[in-house]
């Protein structure tokens, strides 16, 4: 039987355990009454959803996201029940555990990013903040970033010229071992604690909560900043390994006096 609980006024939400399955499905079904005036609107309306979003504009720019989720499958269904109209937005893909790489492709994947970019380098308690700035003195200051919309994961150094070798070899073996080693559970809470405090501050000023908003519609995304903070509270170290896992060094800059580079 699913389990139903009430999450909003007049919003409810079923889950329906379906282990024997390698795919997964996520429907939204909206109901209202049928109103004569309004039914060549309402029938285009699955139509239109169909064919993007702010963050895939197109159906081309959609096609791709869906290929790049394993194939996953999007589907906009209109109906009617009794004297209501009924529209069904429905997405279907694989599960996490049968992803080749072992990613995480639902929607915890924009909080295990967070805490696992503030673990590496988003805090003064991350692993290049204390190793590589502090114990090792290869640097100035050492961050790292990760951006929703790219895909990337960025990380920022003031190094001496002398010690730009040693300092990306050092960022890079701080990377393995976030993937490979142990994390203990104080840094994990530590690096919590900081998000936390960062996404409750959100709210502190006009400017930031329309920063926040304006970032959720530019990378397609719905959410709160309490929201993130109930699935960054839920992220474990073995999320943490798994994205951080999926990056590879894709390119390396070195920004001169003078202009020079490399």
């Amino acid at each position: 039987m699913p389990q139903r609980r009430q999450i909003a006024p007049g919003a409810y939400l079923s889950v329906l355990e379906a282990d024997k399955f390698c795919r997964q499905r996520v429907s939204i079904h909206f109901i209202w009454p049928a109103v004569r005036e309004r039914a060549t609107a309402e029938a285009l309306l699955g139509l239109v959803m169909e064919r993007g979003y702010a963050g895939c504009p197109d159906m081309t720019e959609l096609s791709k996201k869906l290929a790049g989720l394993y194939g996953a499958a999007l589907s906009v269904d209109g109906s009617v029940s009794g004297g209501n109209r009924v529209l069904t937005v429905s997405v279907t893909g694989i599960q996490d555990r049968f992803a080749l790489a072992g990613e995480v492709l639902h929607g915890a994947r924009l909080s295990a990013m967070r805490v696992a970019g503030a673990l590496l380098g988003g805090t003064a308690t991350s692993r290049l903040f204390q190793y590589v700035r502090e114990k090792m003195s290869l640097c100035y200051y050492c961050s790292a970033g990760y951006t929703a919309s790219t895909g990337m994961l960025c990380v920022d150094s003031g190094v001496e010229h002398a010690n730009c070798e040693a300092a990306q070899q050092a960022i890079l073996a701080e990377l393995d071992k976030l993937c490979a080693g142990p994390i203990e559970p104080r840094e994990l809470d530590e690096t919590k604690r900081a998000l936390k405090n960062a996404l409750i501050s959100v709210g502190d000023s006009l400017q930031a909560a329309e920063n926040w908003y304006l970032g959720c519609l530019l990378r397609g995304a719905d959410e709160t900043p309490a929201q993130v903070i109930e699935e960054v509270q839920a992220v474990t170290a073995d999320d943490v390994r798994s994205v951080l896992g999926a990056f590879r060094l894709s390119v390396a800059y070195r920004i001169t006096k003078g202009g020079d580079g490399a």
